[in-house]
């Protein structure tokens, strides 16, 4: 048999081996793996910034390292956390790791119907979210899931599948980083009586099997089949996951949902695919994409956007959108599973590890693959983009470093990011998207008159968009959108300029999300005082002037917030 060093990526090994100090290309290995291997694997690992060298691993590497998991999963897993959508992430991590929960075999055009209301235009991670939150509903709300998962050609099995790695990657994260809260503990009793029915379920003789005819085929099935009842089986794995699964909460806002489908795609980088030009002209059932290392795959059949496949370019620009995906399963033909429609240059600015533009940011580069080229400046979306790295940047550096003094606070920071995330995402801009033609590469970039943002995003690099070497030093007038201030700047001083504007606007909005979250507050504890009966009366702020109905508690709070 083939050696598995020969069949598996190397990329857990390889974090293994360099967080050990050892040197991955001199290391014995009892069977060297194939150099291209290595080389992907090393490619793959730096892409990811799990790699500063060969020899050298990032922070977030570090941590990866620590995590028995898969890079791309661990990574997932981290970013959710950072950025505080770790229970929806936990799902969708589980449905990347489970086989498909839709029973092809026996789903009519009825099942289809009624399984379309849970379909997402955003993709397959969404919808297994989705379905994952109604089963548990569901459950939760004493339905019988078995009959609810037949009448949707869902394998509810699988679903319970799905609940058991959402344990176990939590446990993951709880034993390894102290980040998924505190530890569960469960009833030995109720352990005790799990394991009975499962070994009185073993010791059952098996239901009989007998022909029945349906829709005017013979098919076997139990004698019990037609009550579509919960048998014990089912009544053991119900237990199981009421003790060890907390109550569902579905109250997940737009830019919570915005910020799981954006760490979803940061996991999944660099696996993304591009629509072919050619596309407009084809049937649905015609549509090819192309990859950076592989080029017209398609779309598995299992893919949700077979179905809604109009939701793949839903502003009527099929140039737009790129699609993320899990795997590429190479069969008889080269299939994109578990894909996520992304909006492409507002995701590409934040995950690409190289983004290069010409002077006034209307040609842009990434990963010298996908090149936008836009009629208007983006300048104030590249200055966006590199502010939002920055405060992403600093919260991972603060969860790793274990630098959360105030668990409060720090969810306040993320409850902006996520806010400031989203609107950045659903950003208006016009542009093309193509691939970068191999005649193009050649030169395509230079640093030698460019002005770095960050260390993944530089200015006036691209060589061919007509910009010349003296763009950098050059003077030219220029009004900024932000203040409206207007005169000649260089590139390097637009750059400041629209960095601290940026910082202006983003003070103003953090007042604005802080007087909204102050009212929720405050009508929290109205709510509370509501229900707990607690007496208030009518009090007017003589420093204000408003008008409350406040407990004595909230008068001396909101009088003590006028002194400080």
């Amino acid at each position: 048999p083939t050696p598995e060093i020969l069949r598996v990526p190397l990329d857990s090994l390889i974090l293994q081996l360099v967080s050990m100090g050892l040197d991955i290309r001199t290391f014995p290995f009892v069977q060297d793996p194939p150099a291209t291997n290595l080389n992907e694997s090393l490619s793959f690992l730096q892409q990811q910034g799990a790699l500063k060298s060969e020899t050298e691993l990032s922070s977030i590497g570090e941590v990866l390292a620590r995590l028995p998991v898969e890079v791309a999963l661990g990574k997932l897993l981290l970013s959710a956390a950072v950025m505080g959508v770790l229970e929806p992430a936990l799902t969708v991590a589980a449905g990347l790791n489970i086989q498909s929960v839709f029973n092809k075999s026996n789903c009519r055009g009825e099942e289809l119907q009624i399984r379309s209301l849970l379909e997402s235009g955003k993709g397959d991670l969404v919808t297994l979210l989705n379905i994952y939150e109604e089963w548990s509903q569901k459950k939760a709300e004493g339905v019988n899931t078995r009959k609810w998962c037949k009448k949707r050609g869902l394998k509810e099995q699988q679903l319970y599948e799905m609940s058991k790695l959402r344990r176990q990657f939590r446990q993951i994260l709880r034993d390894h980083l102290n980040l998924a809260g505190p530890q569960e503990t469960l009833d030995s009793e109720k352990v005790l009586e799990i394991r009975r029915a499962k070994w009185k379920k073993r010791l059952e003789e098996p239901a009989r099997k007998m022909l029945k005819v349906s829709h005017g085929k013979n098919r076997a099935t139990n004698e019990s089949e037609e009550e579509i009842s919960d048998t014990e089986e089912d009544s053991i794995s119900s237990m199981e996951y009421f003790l060890t699964n907390p109550q569902p909460n579905l109250d997940l806002s737009r830019h919570v949902r915005d910020t799981l489908n954006f760490v979803s795609v940061f996991g999944l980088y660099p696996n993304i695919a591009l629509s072919d030009q050619h596309n407009a002209e084809k049937k649905p059932s015609d549509f090819v994409f192309h990859t950076q290392r592989k080029n017209f795959v398609v779309l598995h059949p299992n893919c949700i956007f077979n179905n809604l496949y109009e939701d793949l370019y839903p502003s009527n620009n099929r140039a737009e959108q790129l699609l993320a995906y899990s795997t590429l399963l190479e069969t008889n033909k080269p299939y994109l599973t578990n894909v996520t429609r992304i909006p492409g240059l507002t995701t590409a600015l934040l995950i690409c590890k190289e983004v290069s533009t010409n002077g006034d940011c209307t040609d842009i580069v990434c990963d010298m693959w996908l090149r936008f080229t836009l009629k208007t400046s983006a300048e104030d979306f590249v200055h966006k983009a590199v502010k939002i790295r920055q405060k992403w940047s600093a919260m991972v550096a603060d969860v790793l470093n274990s630098r959360i003094s105030d668990p409060r606070e720090f969810s306040k920071r993320q409850t902006r990011l996520q806010k400031t995330l989203s609107s950045f995402l659903r950003s208006d801009v016009a542009y093309t998207l193509r691939v970068v033609r191999s005649t193009e590469l050649s030169g395509l970039v230079r640093y030698e008159h460019s002005v770095k943002l960050d260390e993944n995003i530089t200015l006036n690099s691209i060589q061919d968009s007509g910009s010349s070497e003296m763009e950098a030093y050059l003077k030219r007038a220029w009004t900024c959108k932000l203040c409206g201030t207007s005169g000649l700047f260089s590139l390097a001083e637009k750059s400041e300029h629209l960095a601290k504007c940026q910082d202006v606007e983003e003070e103003e909005s953090a007042k604005k999300i802080e007087a909204e979250e102050k009212k929720e507050e405050t009508a929290a504890a109205m709510e509370t005082v509501r229900t707990r009966k607690i007496p208030t009366r009518e009090y007017k702020c003589e420093l204000c002037g408003e008008a409350f109905q406040f407990t004595n508690v909230e008068i001396l709070r909101h009088i003590r917030e006028h002194g400080s």
